[in-house]
């Protein structure tokens, strides 16, 4: 079979309250940053590129397999929140076997976006993606090249950003669950936030990083991160990289009011260094981590709630997938 080097653009037209349809459009235009990408990629005219909608359903994967399996295309554009760029991360992941040398280019057009802040330093306030893409690439600040990316995973399931286990599972859980006056308000998280906070904390859990135990305690909550960041800024892994091998993590007892207060306005911050923060908090990195729980605990993945479980075990999937990034 021919390879097929153009790329395969699969936008999520609903993400960001219509930024993914925006970028989707932008994508399709010869100029900018998507021309630097196509003439990196030796990708053509982008005009020509073909486009796969993602749908509820998951119809979209059956296409893209197409594309990949009997076309020959070798390059995927992911356009999405982070929980549509973890779907076809995952997607191009479980295709590996079949289809040699498959590349990745994430394109943030969710709300938060915080895979974005790690990957490319991009964030929301910078405006929209490709113009802030043309301005670092037509400056040559930043140009398009090829690299490896890791990946996690949660009890087999793969995420490409941030896990949150307890505090943050629920408050993601009733988030998307509840049917309350404010849960289709803007206000939704912080509300769940605070019910979650109240009614949380009172587990215990043992940490074995690695196969070796390195925290039994009082639990609370606990994120694990293959990025940085998750809930449009919250640096809960500053240390994570998407290279390394590795995971990281922080667990943490349910701490008081103010401390709780304290300690999110330091992962919130973006200074250099950062404040400490204040809360008891066991920072972790390893290549596999388990939890295990005296209780059934919330679990969500970049932005999607998973379920409940006794045990929730993760795995660095290490140099996971190629994608194009605009570097330095």
């Amino acid at each position: 079979m021919a390879q097929d080097n153009r790329i395969l653009i699969v936008g999520n037209p609903v993400s960001g309250n219509g930024r993914g349809a925006r970028l989707l459009e932008a994508a399709r235009r010869n100029e900018g940053a998507v021309r630097s990408l196509a003439a990196a990629a030796a990708a053509g005219d982008p005009a020509n590129w073909p486009i796969v909608q993602t749908t509820r359903g998951g119809e979209w994967k059956t296409e893209v397999e197409a594309f990949v399996k009997t076309r020959g295309i070798r390059t995927v554009m992911a356009i999405g929140g982070d929980g549509t760029l973890m779907e076809v991360a995952a997607h191009l992941y479980g295709m590996r076997a079949d289809a040699d040398g498959l590349s990745l280019v994430p394109v943030p057009g969710g709300r938060g976006n915080d895979f974005a802040r790690a990957y490319y330093g991009y964030r929301l306030e910078d405006g929209e993606f490709w113009e802030w893409a043309a301005d670092a690439a037509g400056g040559a600040t930043r140009r398009w090249s090829r690299q490896t990316l890791d990946l996690g995973s949660a009890n087999g399931r793969v995420f490409i950003n941030m896990a949150s286990i307890g505090y943050g599972g629920k408050v993601v859980e009733n988030a998307q669950q509840r049917q309350a006056f404010w849960s289709k308000t803007s206000a939704v998280y912080q509300v769940e936030g605070l019910l979650a906070f109240a009614g949380g904390g009172r587990g215990r859990v043992d940490v074995k990083v690695d196969g070796e135990s390195v925290y039994t305690g009082p639990f609370f909550g606990a994120f694990v991160g293959n990025g940085k960041a998750n809930g449009s800024g919250l640096y809960w892994t500053r240390a994570a990289r998407f290279d390394d091998g590795k995971l990281d993590a922080i667990v943490f007892p349910k701490p008081g009011l103010l401390e709780m207060a304290r300690s999110m306005n330091a992962i919130k911050s973006t200074a250099t260094p950062p404040p400490d923060i204040v809360m008891r908090h066991k920072a972790i990195q390893g290549a596999e981590i388990v939890f295990y729980f005296d209780e059934p605990v919330a679990l969500e993945l970049d932005g999607d709630f998973v379920g409940d479980a006794m045990q929730h075990g993760f795995k660095c999937l290490a140099q996971a997938l190629n994608t194009w990034v605009l570097k330095k």
